[in-house]
This record gives structure tokens, sequence and C-alpha cells, in this order.
């Protein structure tokens, strides 16, 4: 658990009400890969595994029968691929939700959403500079930075989004313990 790390979202249930035997077969193929990534025992295995969830997911949204359940599925998508990616076991999820933000930043009607996704594909990136940092002190100094700058070109791109409020409260805690509390 925790704000970096939440568990995937397989595990907060499925709604499929509304939808026909096509998203019944998609939603059988996840709960598939799912016990297939629990079994994957290499690296290249779960990364296979988490982008076809990723697919399935993506597909699911794609076909849902309102806004809403679209949104709700590639909330998911994005907090399922961002876990992954923290856990270290999909290193192109970054890539893929800096993708679905591009999409969907096409499109007015889906600012609230790309906000959402932007800002757990921060959070993702944020995660894989760290493990790849490997514990050097200015390395991880200069990732902590660019987390920073992210953040505060977050809330600048973003001021209404809820994870706004997240984003100010992770520069105020860093600003805090630099010894700016100013």
């Amino acid at each position: 658990g925790g704000f970096f790390f939440q568990p995937p979202a397989a595990d907060r249930g499925v709604a499929a009400a509304g939808r026909g035997g096509d998203a019944q077969q998609l939603l059988s193929e996840i709960e598939e890969v799912d016990r297939a990534l629990e079994a994957a025992t290499t690296p290249e295995q779960k990364a296979a595994h988490h982008a076809r969830r990723a697919d399935l997911l993506e597909e699911i949204a794609a076909g849902a029968s309102s806004g809403s359940d679209r949104a709700m599925w590639l909330r998911q998508l994005a907090d399922m691929v961002s876990a992954a990616v923290q856990a270290g076991e999909y290193p192109d999820g970054a890539e893929r939700l800096q993708a679905l933000v591009a999409k969907l930043s096409g499109n007015e009607g889906d600012r609230d959403l790309a906000a959402y996704v932007k800002f757990r594909q921060l959070a993702a990136e944020y995660g894989q500079r760290m493990q790849t940092a490997g514990g050097e002190a200015e390395e991880m100094a200069k990732v902590q930075d660019e987390w920073l700058d992210a953040l505060k070109q977050y809330v600048d791109d973003y001021p209404k989004s809820p994870d706004a409020a997240e984003a100010m409260l992770q520069i105020g805690i860093s600003e805090e313990f630099a010894g700016k509390e100013d």
C-alpha cells in the first residue's frame, strides 16, 4: 500500500454491467493474464503480462457504454500501469502512460482524465528513476529536483485537479525537509 505503491486495480473488483459478451470475454482474458502474472518468474514475462493487461483495459475502455465507464477503465489502466512501473515490473509503462496523456490531452472533454493519468505517469517515472539512481546520492538528488519541478509544472497545468493538492503537499514536505519553511 501507500502513495507510490498501490495494489493493482484488479483487486478492486470489476464492473461490467451494461456490456455485451465482448467485454465479458475481455474480462475473462484479464483474469487469465492476472493468473499468468502471478506465475511469471522473469522480468520479461511480468512486463509482457502487464502490457497485455493494459491492452485489454484500453480495449474495454474503448467499448465502454458511457463516458463515465470509459473514464473508470482508463483510471484503472493508469493506476495499474503506474503501480507496475513503480514495482519495477513494467519498464515501458511510463511511456505508455505518456502516450495516453497525449491522446487524452487532444480532447478538451478529457482534460480531467488527462490530469489523472499525468499524475500517475509522473509518479511512475519518479519511482522508476529512483530505482535506477542506484542509491547514488548525487543522482538521487537530481531525480528529486526533477520530480519537484514536474510537480510544480503539474500544479500549473492542472490547478483544479484533485491530484494538484497531493502535488502541492509533496512539494511542501520537500521544502520543509530542505529547511525552506517559508
